[in-house]
């Protein structure tokens, strides 16, 4: 799949903020990557689940660092909603997390 294909997949998936899009410009893996976990957790849920790909900058320590973050926007039950993450992540995440290297990881946040 071509970077722009992902690119197109991506955000026809996830609302992405331009700092997250600068980020996935420049490292073609975590396009990839972050594409094809979107696509993963997408498979799982309802037609009606928003996601975002957010960006969080980490300030403690000698250097700043970004990463992404994959984040389903669950307004339904508490408890389905962790069975959604924990199934993604038993199906696909925890097999693939070894190629963000650190640079993208997959939440939920309630509503």
């Amino acid at each position: 799949m071509s970077e722009h294909q992902q690119h197109t997949l991506l955000e026809s998936i996830v609302d992405v903020n331009v700092r997250a899009q600068e980020l996935l410009a420049a490292d073609s893996e975590l396009l990839a990557l972050a594409a094809h976990a979107s696509a993963k957790f997408r498979e799982l849920t309802p037609d009606n689940v928003h996601f975002t790909l957010d960006v969080d900058v980490n300030v403690e320590g000698p250097e700043l660092s970004e990463r992404l973050f994959l984040v389903l926007k669950w307004s339904g039950d508490f408890t389905e909603g962790y069975e959604l993450l924990d199934k993604f992540e038993e199906d696909w995440w925890l097999a693939n997390q070894h190629r963000a290297g650190g640079k993208l990881s997959a939440t939920i946040e309630f509503s």
